[in-house]
Order: C-alpha cells, then sequence, then structure tokens
C-alpha cells in the first residue's frame, strides 16, 4: 500500500473509487514550448516576479521543484542550506506557499511547500520560460522528492484537493495536423476518467523512495520502413517522461546500421541532448507504431511518423538510439537495457496518461472508440 493510501485511511476520508462518490477533479492549463516540452505556471509569495510567477518545465521523470535563486525572495523560509537536488545543483531547500490556477482562474496551493532555490545563471529572465534541470523545473512524479519525506508538488496538490490522490497529463489537438504548435494540454489533479485503461503492474525505479509509476509494462513500439517491414522493436516497460520529448531507447545494431540512423541535427538553440554526441544516433524517414495493452486485456494502437532527421519539425517527431546504457548514451536504462523513452509524440494520440498513486498504477484514456478488446486472458504481472 502506498503511502498516499495509507494517508487517505489515517485521516479518514473516503477515496471516490470506494465510497461510489462523484468524481471530482479540476486542471492547469500547460504552455507547450516549439522544443515539444510542457511547462507549468507556479505561484508563491516568494517569487521574485510581478505576478508572482515562475513558468516551469513540467517533467514526468523527476520530483524536485527547483528554481534559480535569483528568482526567489531573500527572506524566504531556509529549511536546510547547503542542500543539493537530484541534479546536483548547488541548492538550499526552502519553504512557502504555492499555488496553481485552474483554467477558471482559481488558485489551487499548498500552504508550505518544500523547494529547491538554485545557483543557476544569473542570465536566466525570470519572467521567461524557465526550461530545464539547470534553469527551473517541476518534479511530476507522483510520489516524494528525491530527498525523501516531503510530496512532489503534483501529489502535494492531489492531497489538498481531497479527491482521488493522482494527477494525470491531458492533451488535445487544435489543429488537423501534427504540429506541436496546434496542441493543447493541462495537468489535471483529481479523479481519473471512467475509461482508463489501467496497468495494474506498473512500478518503480530502482533506488526510488517510492512509488512513481516510472515503469510501465505493456508500452511497446515497432519501428516500420517505408514499406511497413519492421526493422526494430522494444517491449518496454516505458518511462512516459515529459521531460523528454523524443522517442529514446537503446540499440547496438541499429545505432551501427548507418543506412538507418545518422548523426542528430540541431533544430533549435540550444541544441538538444544528443546532437553531436559520439554514442546517440537519430532514426530517419520511418514510423513508429506503440501499443498500449491494459492488464484486462483492452489495447490501444497509434502510429507516429519520424521525419527527415536533417529538418525535423519538433523534437517530438525525431527518435534517439543510443549504443549502450553507459554514462554518454541512455543513462536513463542503465538497471535495464530495455527501459526507453516513448517521447512526447504520445499525447498527439491518447487523450490522457494518469499516475494513480493510491492505487500504484498508470492508466491511459483513449480517443473515442480507439480501445479495442483483444481476445486471451487478462494480462496481469
Amino acid at each position: 500500500m502506498s503511502a498516499l493510501s495509507r494517508w487517505c485511511r489515517t485521516c479518514g476520508l473516503a477515496a471516490p473509487w470506494l465510497s461510489g462518490a462523484v468524481a471530482q477533479s479540476y486542471e492547469t492549463p500547460l504552455d507547450l514550448q516549439v522544443d515539444s516540452h510542457f511547462l507549468i505556471n507556479v505561484y508563491s509569495d516568494a517569487f521574485k516576479t510581478d505576478d508572482q510567477r515562475l513558468s516551469l518545465l513540467l517533467d514526468t521523470g523527476s520530483a524536485d521543484m527547483s528554481v534559480p535563486a535569483h528568482c526567489v525572495q531573500d527572506n524566504v523560509e531556509v529549511v536546510e542550506a547547503g542542500a543539493p537536488d537530484v541534479w546536483s545543483n548547488s541548492c538550499d531547500l526552502v519553504k512557502a506557499k504555492v499555488w496553481v490556477l485552474d483554467f477558471d482562474g482559481e488558485p489551487h496551493a499548498v500552504e508550505e511547500y518544500k523547494f529547491y532555490r538554485c545557483s543557476m545563471g544569473q542570465g536566466l529572465p525570470c519572467a521567461a520560460p524557465l526550461i530545464g534541470k539547470h534553469s527551473g523545473i517541476v518534479g511530476a512524479q507522483p510520489g516524494y522528492i528525491g530527498r525523501g519525506g516531503d510530496l512532489s508538488l503534483v501529489s502535494a496538490l492531489a492531497m489538498e484537493f481531497g479527491a482521488n490522490y493522482g494527477h494525470g497529463i491531458k492533451a488535445w489537438r487544435t489543429g488537423d495536423d501534427v504540429q506541436w504548435s496546434q496542441l493543447a494540454a493541462s495537468l489535471l489533479i483529481g479523479d481519473p476518467y471512467d475509461d482508463m485503461i489501467w496497468r495494474d503492474d506498473a512500478g518503480s525505479t530502482p533506488n526510488s523512495n517510492s512509488w512513481n509509476g516510472k515503469a510501465v509494462p505493456g508500452l511497446s513500439v515497432t519501428l516500420y520502413n517505408s514499406d511497413w517491414s519492421p526493422f526494430a522493436w522494444h517491449e518496454g516497460p516505458a518511462n512516459i517522461d515529459t521531460g523528454a520529448p523524443e522517442l529514446q531507447f537503446v540499440d547496438e545494431d541499429l545505432f551501427n546500421d548507418g543506412g538507418r540512423v545518422a548523426p542528430c541535427p540541431c533544430p533549435g538553440t540550444p541544441c538538444p541532448w544528443a546532437h553531436g554526441q559520439a554514442n546517440r544516433h537519430c532514426v530517419w524517414d520511418a514510423t513508429a507504431g506503440f501499443t498500449f495493452t491494459g492488464s484486462d486485456g483492452t489495447q490501444l494502437e497509434w502510429y507516429v511518423d519520424l521525419l527527415e532527421v536533417s529538418d525535423p519539425e519538433h523534437r517530438s517527431s525525431e527518435a534517439i538510439v543510443c549504443r549502450d546504457a553507459s554514462d554518454s548514451s541512455c543513462k536513463f536504462a542503465h538497471w535495464d537495457p530495455s527501459f526507453y523513452h516513448p517521447g512526447n509524440s504520445i499525447f498527439f494520440n491518447v487523450q490522457m496518461v494518469y499516475y494513480d498513486a493510491a492505487m500504484e498504477r498508470v492508466g491511459i484514456a483513449p480517443l473515442g472508440d480507439q480501445a479495442r478488446r483483444l481476445r486471451g486472458a487478462p494480462v496481469h504481472a
């Protein structure tokens, strides 16, 4: 049982999936940047901006919230001086009231939230988007921050709201093209949708201090040539990491196939992390087919075009192939080479990815009648 489940029972609140209560939730709008990232507006009276707002990268692959020290008031309450965050930034752990706004402009606050103020580039403008672990970031994985004992912001917001103790990343298309500029998104706090397809065996990465839902079985990917012949596939588990916009996986054979991969380009400034790296190449002119199979046997399928490597339109249309799981390659897969990032293209093709911290499961809400029931027995761990 998760700590959030224990909290639910300790405080005497009835969880809606147990009581039959009416579902409750709110949504906070997300800003989609051209480099295929999600940003969230976080507010605090400890921030030095005129509107008390910082625009920060929303990252489901991490838990800590870290902001530039020069964007934080000097008189903020310091909980622990000299406390590095999970990315080894030089930081202090501080405490202040933090809140987000829903689509109606209503605030949803955590009265005393602990986050990191870190020595980051003094040239970073506090009123501009702060994107990255060395610029500004909000960890959006469920559970506790890296040091343990304190909840990530999304889990703290969910507890304060008092409905289901989970959250989802929701997205919808605003146009006909698969372009990052034609996508909108929100952070949903509260109860999941009724049509979720669940993986009840979603787990955590090694050495985690709580369940984080980062290892999702059943989400596989196959790469196809233009004639629909497959040339690579990965069964997972998958880490649906909004901080990793590209499809990323370890495949030494494909990495060495000069007819199928090429050095990664630099579509923006600054360049993506794979540009110019000897142990990372990019797939070109291919189609990625994804399949998500729920624990009950329900299945979703969708396809994403991987565009010309010389001219990608956005990072979510790229696929990065790593030589191995070393520090200079796909380090995130060091514990399991089959562990991969599906990338942010997933949000063009599903309605929501939801992290149910109380039930320790991850679900995907399909678009329309996208889901189909498979024959055979349910899938279990």
